[in-house]
């Protein structure tokens, strides 16, 4: 095998990523070949069909970056599975797309000498002339890009931007508008981690301007160290941080975590959702909270507050109250049908109004005491200790 290693450009002319391409699929070894390329030579483009150009298999096996169909990358010949056999047996293997454009959605750029692009549209030939002209910057900001073909499914969009950088940055984009940014806040130098999906739909900026992420606009998740303050914008209805809830957010000057989206859903579906904090956990909504499971639902505390944190009426407990309210009715009701009884003895009309009256109450005694044993007024879900 030769000593001597080299590095050569080439154009992507198909990738292998799937079996939609049955006749690809199966050249490179069917899913044993994922990710392997189809490519032509930069300097000297052929005209032979995609099935019979060289081919490349990734140069990393764990880290996924493929490229697009006329992206150029760069190929070295290494050892290949066949060096047990022949110790001078080598393959060809590609490394990440190389960066003409600077510009995270696509480094695209085709042959530009077998192109027409005199037919293209003037705002889809800028990126040609520009390219020929020796200026790699991306400058089309139409809704239709360039109209360089990219592969089968892929869009070219131009409104993706860069993520902005600032010195001490490690980043890593995608190419839709995602990014892991290690970074730092740059006033006290505390690390800061942000995890970003999309971009913020209602930016103006030109779609090669690079873009800090918005913690207010973005879908973020901010893993905060140690005076890596932020400037959070929340409509908080909480009252768990007082009320000035969102200075609370930014003043906060140890390790903090924040998830800022649309809509966040924690879904543990073989066991548990565990929330702990050492001095609050804050449930808040500017429209409904609910708490609900199929069996049952445990509030423990020193003190439990309903209705808000003045409440200060005391909850009743039901069953001890019913024990003592069925004896009282139970006794009442004896005690008016022993005195009807006594008053009618003493030659007193039943239709008098108060020998009536106490008829009455002793029947609606009885029926409080009837009630009370079918347990009637209990409720059979809420339950509270002394």
């Amino acid at each position: 095998m030769s000593k001597n290693i080299t590095l050569k450009s080439v154009r992507v002319k198909a990738i292998v990523l799937d079996d939609s391409n049955k006749e690809l699929f199966d050249l490179v070894g069917e899913w044993n070949g994922v990710g392997v390329i189809f490519y032509d030579e930069v300097n000297n483009p052929s005209e032979i069909e995609i099935n019979k150009l060289s081919q490349a298999r990734p140069y990393f096996s764990n880290i996924k970056n493929y490229p697009l169909v006329n992206e150029i990358v760069y190929i070295v010949m290494l050892a290949d599975d066949n060096i047990l056999n022949n110790f001078d047996s080598v393959s060809s293997y590609y490394v990440s797309p190389i960066n003409i454009w600077n510009h995270p959605n696509h480094n695209a750029l085709p042959d530009l000498f077998k192109r027409d692009i005199k037919e293209l549209p003037e705002e889809q030939r800028n990126d040609y002339e520009l390219v020929r002209a020796g200026v790699v910057n991306r400058r089309v900001a139409g809704e239709e890009g360039t109209g360089i073909y990219l592969g089968s499914t892929f869009k070219e969009s131009s409104k993706i931007n860069p993520l902005q950088s600032q010195e001490g940055d490690v980043q890593v984009e995608g190419r839709f508008g995602q990014s892991i940014n290690f970074t730092s806040n740059i006033e006290t130098q505390a690390p800061l981690t942000v995890l970003r999906t999309g971009q913020d739909p209602g930016k103006t900026d030109p779609p090669w301007v690079c873009l800090r992420e918005s913690i207010n606009r973005d879908q973020n998740i901010f893993l905060q160290s140690v005076d890596s303050k932020i400037d959070l914008q929340v409509d908080y209805s909480g009252k768990g941080l007082g009320e000035t809830s969102t200075a609370n957010f930014n003043a906060f000057d140890r390790p903090q975590t924040i998830v800022n989206s649309d809509r966040v859903v924690i879904s543990a579906k073989k066991d548990s959702v565990l929330l702990n904090g050492e001095k609050l956990i804050d449930l808040s909504s500017n429209g409904k909270t609910y708490i609900e499971a199929k069996d049952a639902v445990i509030v423990t505390g020193n003190k439990v507050h309903l209705g808000g944190s003045s409440a200060d009426e005391s909850v009743i407990l039901g069953d001890n109250f019913l024990t003592d309210v069925k004896n009282l009715t139970t006794s009442l009701s004896t005690a008016l049908q022993q005195i009807g009884t006594l008053l009618g003895n003493l030659g007193i009309p039943v239709a008098t109004p108060a020998l009536a009256s106490l008829l009455d109450a002793s029947i609606k005694a009885q029926a409080i005491t009837t009630k009370i044993e079918l347990k009637s007024y209990q409720s059979d879900t809420v339950k509270v200790r002394k």
